[in-house]
């Protein structure tokens, strides 16, 4: 059920309490107005919008959760023709209360109170003009008493606590009608103290809440359970409670069982306290882990949980957990039994893994840092990666040391170093940080330039640009006609191959190799020299071919190696002649000789395996004969990426000695039976006389483009 309680506003203007007002006709916005006729408040809301009836009010309306039982409204009127003041319930709008409405007289009625329709929350103070006011409109309420009931207890919440010597207790009331408006705390059911609240907003005559503290010495109380009772009444007289009980008791807690420790002793794991039993009153409990080893325990920095994470440096000791309980009459500690000892796990590393060094080709890296625990075995893997950020990397085979030398297939990467620590019950791996991306070494030359071919009238030379060290080299050449006062360039000599004309007649040949790398540095190297220019019926040896099996193994992405065997052959050999075949930057620098050559095909048997020729070498055929100009053919290493060879392919030395691929013929190309003839008996040995007084040459062999 619920209990009424009464109010009284009444509207202040200027601050003078009781003071008559009025509403004016464009509207008013808030109005002063106190409760009991003292002045405090937050006044009475006035609707200032007038709309096609020209209309205004004054609503009052009561606190959510009440309603309003009867009121009584003062007012005073003075009202023009068509105008009339009435009084309606909310929210429904029903009039409820008469008042006197006729136009020109200053009325002050005092109605009686009558009661209004279930759930009323509010009240409308009308004045309305109809259409529209004749006059002045000059009407306002006075005072209203209103009767309001509140259905709702307070709700209380309490706690009591021990604070020193003090019992201190702490609560909170709420009532949303009418308010708190006293609170009192008992103890034992003897009142402490009532506290009664005084502020009084409009139609809720105290504050919605209060939250309090109550304190009392407990010096004077026995051991043991003490009732503790709060009490809140509001406007209506309601009363809302709550009881809580306080435990004193002055004896220190005593421990009739031990802690456990619940959980496996490892690193990683958990290990969860299982309390002790004692005899105390709602205890509070402390704890603190230790680590033990042989019969000393140390306590462990910032371990103060129930619960503890085992950690690296645990491993080898044992753990214990010391318990406090704690109540109003002190505090006493227990220690649980020991673990296990924390067992070894997989390795770590303490200090980060770093790699140091010179990093260019030729510098060497090293690891640094990477202290560790619990590791019995390192083991190292450099690895290659297209980004700094670790990922398209691949694995360097053979590079399994902490050290690593820099090598050309480096050019462009960077290189990581993978450690794997081994320990007793797993093993780690660990990847340092990218070193910096392998820079293009300077720019140059490893093998001179060279030329291959006859220096006759209308013979053909060939320039070979030799092996060059630098990021994307290209090269240009320029043809330079050598004599006693030195070498001169000879205008628009700049291709790759170059015929010597009657110019060039006694003179000898040179070509300029200029390398430019991606940076913009440049560096010319000059090839050896020719032997002079001779006429076409100049005595010298035919340039020979070479025709071997050669594959090619890659390195990275920038360099490869040759290989060849295991067997070269030497073609258009004169008989008589000695054959050289050597093999430049090779671990074996003559892979064969032979001496008054009787046959013109000369056969050299290498390693079963073949011969491994690095980047940067070359294979040499010279061919020499007593009284004879010797002809020297060379293949360097200048493929492109491209060409790709198997084993079972043959291929054989151009004429101009580049490492294009020709047909190769199955055997020597037979001499014509006229050839066998010698013409006259100064013609050296091997040499046939044509109508032009030239040696033949051998027949042409056609090039096809090379393998990919």
């Amino acid at each position: 059920m619920a209990d009424p309680y009464s109010v009284r506003l009444c509207k202040q203007e200027g601050g003078a309490p009781g003071a008559n007002g009025a509403i004016a006709e464009d509207g008013a916005g808030t109005q002063q107005v106190t409760r009991d006729c003292s002045q405090f408040g937050d006044g009475i809301r006035v609707r200032g919008d007038l709309g096609q009836s020209g209309e205004k009010r004054l609503v009052m309306t009561v606190p959510a959760g009440g309603t309003l039982v009867s009121a009584q409204l003062f007012h005073s009127a003075l009202l023009p023709p068509g105008a009339q003041v009435r009084v309606v319930a909310l929210p429904g709008g029903e009039n409820v209360l008469p008042v006197v409405n006729a136009p020109g007289a200053d009325h002050s009625v005092t109605p009686q109170a009558p009661t209004l329709p279930p759930g009323t929350t509010g009240l409308a103070y009308v004045v309305d003009c109809g259409d529209s006011c004749g006059g002045t409109v000059n009407a306002g309420i006075l005072s209203a008493n209103l009767t309001i009931d509140d259905p709702t207890d307070p709700v209380v919440t309490a706690s009591a606590a021990l604070s020193g010597q003090l019992l201190a207790i702490t609560t909170s009331s709420t009532d949303a009608v009418s308010g708190v408006c006293e609170v009192k705390a008992l103890l034992n059911g003897q009142a402490l103290e009532t506290r009664a609240l005084s502020r009084q907003p409009l139609t809720r005559p105290c504050d919605e809440r209060a939250d309090l503290t109550f304190t009392t010495p407990h010096g004077g109380l026995d051991d043991g359970v003490h009732k503790v009772r709060v009490e809140s009444r509001d406007a209506a007289g309601r009363l809302g409670a709550a009881d809580v009980d306080v435990v004193i008791d002055r004896k220190p807690p005593a421990g009739s069982g031990v802690p456990g420790i619940v959980g496996i002793p490892e690193v990683g794991q958990t290990l969860t306290v299982s309390n002790g039993q004692w005899s105390a009153q709602s205890p509070s409990f402390t704890y603190r882990w230790e680590r033990c080893r042989d019969d000393a325990c140390v306590p462990i920095a910032g371990a103060e949980s129930a619960t503890y994470v085992v950690r690296e440096e645990d491993q080898e000791q044992e753990l214990r957990v010391v318990e406090t309980a704690k109540d109003g009459g002190g505090s006493a500690a227990l220690a649980s039994a020991r673990t296990a000892k924390v067992s070894p796990q997989i390795p770590v590393l303490l200090e980060p893994l770093r790699i140091v060094g010179e990093e260019k080709v030729g510098g060497r890296l090293s690891s640094a840092g990477g202290t560790w625990r619990n590791a019995v075995a390192l083991r190292y893997q450099w690895m290659s990666c297209s980004r700094r950020d670790g990922s398209d990397c691949k694995v360097l085979p053979g590079r399994e040391r902490p050290v690593l030398d820099i090598e050309r297939e480096d050019v462009g990467r960077y290189l990581v170093l993978v450690v794997t620590a081994t320990g007793p019950r797993g093993h780690t791996a660990q990847t340092s940080a990218a070193s910096s991306r392998i820079p293009y070494p300077p720019l140059r030359n490893l093998t001179q330039p060279s030329i291959g071919g006859t220096a006759t009238l209308g013979g053909r030379l060939t320039a070979e640009t030799g092996a060059w060290e630098g990021e994307s080299v290209r090269f240009e050449t320029q043809w330079l006609r050598c004599n006693s006062t030195g070498c001169l360039p000879i205008d628009g000599a700049i291709a790759r191959s170059y015929r010597p004309t009657t110019k060039d007649l006694g003179a000898s040949l040179v070509v300029l190799v200029t390398a430019r790398d991606g940076l913009g540095e440049t560096l010319p190297v000059r090839s050896r020299a020719t032997e002079r220019v001779r006429s076409a019926d100049g005595r010298a040896l035919p340039v020979p071919r070479v025709r071997t099996r050669v594959r090619i193994v890659t390195f990275g992405d920038f360099q490869f190696a040759l290989t060849v065997g295991p067997k070269l052959q030497v073609l258009d050999v004169r008989k008589g002649s000695r054959v050289d075949v050597l093999c430049r930057l090779c671990a074996r620098a003559r892979l064969g000789r032979r001496s008054k050559v009787k046959t013109s095909t000369v056969t050299f048997r290498l390693p079963s395996d073949g011969v491994q020729i690095p980047p940067g070498g070359q294979i040499v055929v010279r061919v020499r004969r007593k009284g004879i100009i010797g002809r020297e053919i060379v293949g360097t290493l200048s493929l492109d990426r491209s060409r790709r060879v198997r084993w079972g392919q043959v291929r054989c030395l151009s004429r101009n000695g580049s490492l294009q691929r020709v047909s190769c013929p199955a055997k020597a190309p037979k001499k014509k039976a006229t050839e066998k003839k010698k013409t006259s008996s100064s013609t050296p040995s091997g040499t046939t006389k044509t109508g032009t007084g030239q040696p033949p040459a051998t027949p042409p062999v056609p090039q096809t483009t090379p393998a990919a």
